[in-house]
């Protein structure tokens, strides 16, 4: 069966970071990826874009009309059955470029599921999708979709990994409730539980200002939860806006951080 992950969590909390960290572990592992942000390529047609540009081996501009036979053969060797194959082959000979506006939806989602294929005949390969939250629904529908051919050829080493907030940035409640029930769905649909992450309690914020910062008292610590909440990012913006105004600088012969006590107080 295929593996797929997602991280969930409210702005500032460190899906970022987490990723960023296990990026880092597979890809030193070996393992291929295809990375889409979700803020940059928010459309169907842009993953199946990035998706084709990764996969195909020819820069389209070099294609004429005389090339349709081979580039149909390439795509029905990729998965595509002979009609979609050949009203893909003509469209990018014709035009010489990848337009995924010629392709209806059931057609662009076989495309991808075929390209990620050929792609992981190379080796294990995890498609990561970086802030789903900012993806259009047809994005969401094409990866869902995508997701479902691969399940049922079973035959791809592919994994899914996607980051996202509980909520999309729309205009409408109407709009927040219909991405949450897409989102979902797929989730459902893909045997996907999310991991959710939430901010530091009290006392951890707490304890991990004071580590930071020793000389930082406790009572002191709390004001600056109180005023900037125990995110992740929230601590370390708060901790870099005290050494950049200096009121915390590193105290080179005992290699720590320190605070001026005095405008210390005064600025918090």
């Amino acid at each position: 069966p295929m593996l797929s992950f997602g991280l969930m969590a409210y702005p500032g909390i460190g899906k970022s970071l987490v990723l960023n960290r296990l990026r880092a572990t597979w890809l030193g592992a070996g393992l291929a990826e295809i990375y889409v942000d979700g803020a940059l390529q928010d459309r169907d047609a842009d993953i199946a874009s990035i998706l084709f540009d990764l996969v195909f081996p020819l820069n389209p501009e070099h294609l004429r009309a005389d090339a349709v036979d081979t580039v149909e053969e390439w795509l029905e060797n990729s998965g595509l059955d002979s009609d979609r194959a050949a009203s893909i082959a003509r469209s990018l000979c014709s035009r010489c470029r990848f337009d995924a506006s010629v392709c209806e939806s059931k057609e662009l989602a076989e495309l991808c599921a075929s390209l990620l294929r050929r792609f992981a005949s190379r080796g294990a390969l995890i498609l990561v999708i970086e802030d789903l939250h900012f993806c259009q629904p047809s994005a969401i529908d094409l990866l869902s979709s995508v997701h479902k051919i691969l399940e049922r050829t079973g035959d791809a080493r592919i994994g899914f990994f996607f980051t996202t907030r509980q909520f999309v940035d729309a205009s409408n409640a109407a709009l927040q409730t219909e991405w949450w029930t897409r989102v979902d769905n797929f989730f459902r649909s893909a045997a996907i539980e999310p991991t959710r992450m939430g901010a530091f309690d009290r006392t951890e914020a707490i304890s991990i200002l004071q580590r930071t910062i020793p000389t930082l008292q406790e009572h002191q610590a709390e004001i600056v939860i109180d005023q900037v909440g125990c995110a992740p990012l929230a601590l370390r913006e708060a901790i870099a806006y005290f050494r950049t105004i200096g009121v915390v600088t590193r105290d080179l012969a005992i290699n720590q951080m320190t605070a001026d006590p005095n405008r210390l107080i005064s600025t918090i």
